[in-house]
């Protein structure tokens, strides 16, 4: 990504700064991820924060995250959140294949990505000394693609 593709691509909602704060370099996030980003900002109508180290620096179990295809993100305010429901239509309709909804029993955080393949998941940490739960949000990805 260059600081021209901003105004190429219409990126009204996030500026190059936020990108590196997250430690990520400009030069190594796809274009059309943030542009995908933007949409989701627009779509959510309230402020959506992308959390440190969550583009391409940090531990990442996907290799959308190196690939500079994928982000990790938050909202400061769950409470105007309307559901998860909500998040995720409004993800898929922002053009991402990889949705993960994440809530650690304080707060919502999500995965997005424009990879190939299409995947949605909910990860639930209990407050035990367990890890992450994981859910499948879908079983059959030809039916979000409308085949089936």
């Amino acid at each position: 990504m260059k600081h021209s593709d901003f105004v190429t691509y219409g990126i009204k909602y996030f500026t190059a700064d936020e990108i590196v704060e997250t430690g990520a370099s400009l030069k190594d996030v796809s274009a059309s991820l943030i542009s995908n980003l933007n949409e989701y900002r627009r779509l959510m109508q309230q402020p959506i924060f992308l959390l440190k180290n969550g583009l391409t620096t940090g531990k990442h179990k996907s290799k959308e995250h190196p690939a500079g295809l994928a982000v990790d993100i938050y909202f400061q305010n769950d409470k105007k959140l309307n559901s998860v429901a909500f998040m995720v239509f409004n993800a898929v309709k922002a053009g991402f294949n990889g949705v993960g909804v994440y809530h650690n029993g304080n707060a919502y955080s999500m995965h997005l990505d424009i990879g190939r393949n299409i995947r949605q998941w909910v990860a639930i940490k209990p407050h035990t000394k367990k890890g992450w739960q994981y859910f499948s949000m879908i079983n059959d990805p030809k039916t979000i693609q409308g085949k089936g």
